[in-house]
């Protein structure tokens, strides 16, 4: 079996080669299995959070050598230098006899993570050695509810083992923090069926008319740094326990906790709080009243800084 310590793992890899991926990635892959046969393994369906991960069966070849092998549980909370990464590890019970030397299927690694190397050779006597190192990207990916997930196939030859390909899970859970530089009035842009960009006007809109008295509903985006549209209401429960992941320990509360709407009247500077609710995937709507006659700033907080303005008359 593998270092993961499930006792209903399946079938073992033979007693000279182990696979294991250390640290945080191995805590939330406890109940993930991989598969390992003679032939190349099919994709690996996944549902749910960690934790929640389907049992897979293999459907390779009667007979074929079947056994779990842990996957790679990377976190990516955007706004900082710091990119989460895991490196999979080749571990052998005693010294080999020759090299074994190991490949990726460069295909099967989707765009939001990096893979590198993507080939290799452990030498002959070493009892254990790294194979590739799994890395989030930079870039470009947005938030969403479900985790990205996939199963990167590896190839490895040697002695012991002969050929043998392995479907190594791959879970990227990305929770972003919702910042004051790119949350704005109005709605994001659609780019894609997942990716929303956050696009203010280039030039003040409009002022919002309204009688006194009257509400009127005003619509406001959670961004997060990339001016991608967010997933989740704040705070994010997400993102706490993805510093708890990366970090090693309990997290209280991550990120921003709260937005303000006031409406402010232009000549005394009194303000009023205005009622706010989370509609959907970053979304949240205002009920703007307006309690006298004359010009009003509407004003979106984060945590208490101004994010954006209109103006009401």
């Amino acid at each position: 079996i593998t270092r993961c310590p499930c006792a209903w793992l399946a079938s073992p890899l033979p007693e000279s080669l182990r696979l294991s991926s250390p640290g945080k990635a191995m805590l939330l892959a406890l109940s993930s299995l991989a598969t390992v046969s003679s032939q190349a393994a099919p994709p690996i369906p996944f549902e749910g959070l960690p934790g929640e991960f389907q049992r897979v069966v293999t459907q390779g070849r009667p007979g074929a050598a079947h056994t779990a092998v842990p996957g790679v549980v990377l976190t990516h909370t955007k706004g900082n230098s710091t990119l989460d990464s895991s490196t999979l590890l080749l571990d052998f019970e005693g010294s080999s006899s020759k090299p074994t030397r190991w490949e990726v299927d460069e295909a099967s690694v989707p765009a939001w993570i990096s893979v590198f190397p993507t080939s290799g050779v452990v030498p002959m006597g070493v009892d254990e050695g790294p194979l590739f190192t799994v890395g989030t990207s930079s870039m470009g990916v947005a938030e969403r509810t479900e985790p990205y997930a996939a199963a990167v196939n590896v190839t490895l030859v040697s002695d012991a083992v002969g050929m043998t390909t392995i479907a190594v899970p791959i879970l990227l859970i990305v929770a972003p923090a919702t910042t004051v530089q790119h949350s704005m009035w109005g709605e994001a842009r659609r780019r894609t069926d997942s990716i929303y960009d956050c696009v203010r006007p280039t030039s003040p809109p409009p002022p919002i008319e309204l009688a006194v008295g009257a509400e009127h509903d005003v619509f406001f985006t959670a961004c997060d740094s990339e001016g991608m549209r967010v997933s989740h209401m704040i705070p994010s429960e997400g993102l706490r326990v993805a510093n708890e992941l990366r970090h090693g320990g309990l997290v209280a509360q991550a990120g921003p906790q709260a937005f303000t709407v006031l409406v402010r009247d232009s000549a005394s500077g009194a303000h009023d709080d205005m009622a706010v609710v989370y509609a959907s995937d970053g979304r949240y709507k205002a009920t703007v009243l307006a309690p006298l006659v004359g010009a009003h700033a509407l004003l979106l907080l984060l945590d208490g800084a101004l994010v954006d303005t209109r103006t009401i008359i």
